[in-house]
């Protein structure tokens, strides 16, 4: 008897020959030691005793299948160890495709910083693709799902689908990582303001991964439509979250609304920019030119110290007093503490007091006795000399009716100014 060696095929996929051992004349025998899952499927061999058959032919072939038992096994889907990226703030899926035989099994997922397991998985069967021998072939297993609503940093890190079946378990890892665009800036806002600058800060947010990071400003006038790119920052390896970052834009308008905007961007080849965060901002008013520093005029009227003071306006104020020779006392006499003290009382503020911006004091006024007069109360002074420490004054207020207590003068009154 002549037998040939065996062939191997899984489904209709032709794998190997696999050698025999005879056992006799008249038998032969095929061992696997050890053997795995792969082994199984379908055998054929072929005998032949040189004697033709009815039909003419000399040889008879034998088939027998084989099914060996395993713990499942990952499948070529899923079988590399490429990490999942998945962008912050959407669903991420992590899955695995296996084959197993028996068919029934169980599984779960959990992470390896964690004891817990997840209940948001899924399984479904699914055709496909083992490696047996080298041979690609098709058969039918399972996808299993860990479904991640909302991706976020807290999610990263490496997770382990764990299938028993009759024989055994097996473990399958993932590792899930963030790849995506960087998210928006946090916390972005207008720190300070000066008329033609303002001062902006912000904090980084995550960079969408293991990638480098860096920040796009850019700003136009509220009441324009063009954007203006002000500033590109230079790319960062790691920026601390809760450490703010600060930008001053230079060169602006004052007293004007400006839209400002700001956007991350990461090294990822695409798909790398996050959406803008955007904020108004105001320059201040240009600062005020201050005039010179002035003081009002305060407190009640005392006795005039001294020689006789002429107050004068920048528009021309002239303030004229009755002779003494003329004047008539309406009080008795006070006692005069020096020749030119004087003491009023009775002091009424005129309602149509005029208010004046600037005042120039004027002192040692002496009267001309051979001046020509005006009037019977007027009188005519010369040698008006202004005091170099003449005082400046933001409001005057003018008092009439003066009583005296000296007869020498009386009823003072202010000309209007010209």
């Amino acid at each position: 008897m002549n037998f040939t060696s065996f062939s191997h095929y899984w489904n209709d996929v032709f794998i190997r020959n696999v050698p025999v051992t005879p056992v006799g004349h008249n038998e032969t025998r095929l061992t696997f030691n050890p053997a795995t899952y792969e082994d199984s499927g379908t055998y054929y061999c072929t005998v032949d005793n040189g004697v033709p058959d009815r039909s003419g032919n000399i040889s008879q072939t034998a088939t027998s299948y084989v099914y060996i038992g395993a713990t499942p096994k990952i499948t070529k889907e899923t079988e590399l160890d490429i990490p999942v990226g998945a962008e912050i703030g959407k669903p991420a899926i992590l899955q695995k495709t296996v084959f197993s035989k028996p068919d029934n099994i169980s599984f779960n997922w959990n992470r390896s910083d964690s004891n817990s397991t997840f209940n948001y998985t899924n399984i479904k069967p699914e055709n496909i693709t083992l490696e047996i021998y080298g041979k690609t072939v098709n058969d039918s297993g399972y996808r299993i799902s860990l479904n991640i609503s909302s991706f976020s940093q807290e999610d990263i890190g490496t997770y382990t689908l764990n299938v028993c079946n009759g024989v055994g378990c097996s473990q399958f890892s993932v590792n899930l990582t963030a790849a995506g665009p960087p998210r928006p800036p946090k916390e972005f806002q207008q720190e300070g303001e000066s008329s033609h600058t303002v001062r902006l800060s912000w904090l980084p947010n995550y960079p969408g991964g293991k990638f480098k990071q860096r920040f796009i400003l850019e700003y136009k006038l509220q009441s324009e439509s063009e954007w203006m790119t002000e500033w590109t920052s230079d790319w960062s390896e790691y920026l601390p979250q809760n450490q703010k970052m600060f930008y001053n834009i230079t060169n602006l308008m004052a007293n004007q609304v400006y839209d400002v905007r700001l956007s991350a961007e990461n090294d990822r080849p695409k798909d790398n920019v996050s959406v803008f965060v955007n904020i108004t901002a105001m320059t201040a008013k240009e600062a005020k030119k201050l005039s010179g520093p002035g003081s009002g005029i305060g407190g009640a009227v005392g006795g005039a110290v001294g020689s006789v003071v002429v107050v004068g306006v920048i528009v021309v104020l002239a303030v004229f007093f009755v002779r003494r020779s003329r004047l008539s006392s309406k009080n008795n006499a006070v006692p005069q503490t020096g020749d030119s003290d004087l003491t009023y009382e009775g002091l009424q503020e005129r309602g149509d007091s005029a208010q004046y911006s600037q005042l120039t004091v004027y002192q040692n006024l002496h009267s001309s006795d051979d001046a020509p007069q005006t009037g019977a109360s007027d009188g005519t002074y010369e040698g008006l000399q202004e005091r170099r420490d003449s005082a400046q004054y933001s409001k005057l207020t003018v008092y009439q009716n003066l009583n005296s207590s000296d007869p020498n003068y009386s009823n003072l009154r202010s000309l209007s100014t010209m």
